[in-house]
């Protein structure tokens, strides 16, 4: 369940806005852009992936026992850096702090004394619960600009994405964003 949150949270709509920013910058701004989005803040990503593999990995070898502090901050410190990456890249590419994954990962780094006090199995339960609440806040939130972001793929403005991005839930009027682009 971990792993396809921590899929989700990437592929969902993330990699389409950063996409159709990279595409809009140019010359040296493109090169930096580039150079942090799919650079720096992949390194963050990957090693949380890594981290919390680790602690997923003894928390299944050790499921009634507490996890010790290395295994714990592994498990819920390795999904709150994938989570802040994600915060990290959504700040470079201009689009503020959010609030799903900001939570998410101050949940997450609060868990880490959790894990090691409660039963491997249930500091499991508990981490996988937060990246859960954290995919279905986002698809409720924002179904409508999810559905826009991923039916565009890239090809659309950040300024297009702005006027998208704000909405609760239902599609915008015609007078806030035209749908009659070409990719």
């Amino acid at each position: 369940m971990i792993a396809c949150a921590l899929w989700w949270s990437y592929f969902d709509w993330t990699v389409f806005v950063a996409q159709a920013r990279l595409v809009e910058a140019q010359g040296i701004e493109r090169a930096a852009l580039a150079r942090d989005l799919f650079s720096y803040l992949h390194l963050p990503m990957v090693a949380g992936i890594v981290l919390s593999a680790f602690g997923l990995k003894t928390t299944l070898a050790h499921v009634d026992d507490v996890l010790e502090i290395v295994p714990a901050v592994g498990l819920c410190g390795g999904l709150a850096l994938y989570f802040a990456a994600h915060v990290a890249e959504r700040l470079r590419i201009g689009g503020g702090w959010g609030h799903g994954r900001p939570a998410a990962t101050v949940v997450l780094v609060v868990l880490i004394p959790i894990a090691t006090v409660v039963p491997s199995l249930v500091a499991l339960a508990l981490a996988a619960a937060v990246c859960v609440a954290l995919i279905a806040y986002e698809r409720l939130r924002y179904p409508y600009a999810r559905a826009w972001i991923r039916s565009h793929r890239g090809a659309f403005t950040m300024e297009e994405a702005a006027r998208i991005t704000p909405r609760r839930g239902d599609a915008p009027t015609d007078d806030r964003i035209s749908t009659d682009r070409s990719p």
